[in-house]
């Protein structure tokens, strides 16, 4: 799956049920998980959608400042 800045995320699902978004962003590791139970409601793209809302200047910026 890719995130609107570019950047790869890996949907996978864990033994017991649970669902993990995980993806990268200025050398931070990011990982968005769901129980099982609800992940009909919380899908893949509500996961996306989080991740992508997720706004902070990055390194490249800051080193413009």
């Amino acid at each position: 799956m890719n995130l609107k800045n570019g950047n790869e995320a890996i949907y996978m699902q864990f033994n017991g049920g649970w669902y993990v978004l995980v993806f990268e962003r200025d050398n931070w590791q990011y990982m968005l998980s769901v129980d099982g139970r609800v992940s009909d409601k919380v899908t893949a793209e509500v996961l996306v959608k989080i991740a992508d809302s997720i706004d902070y200047p990055s390194e490249e910026k800051n080193a413009l400042l």
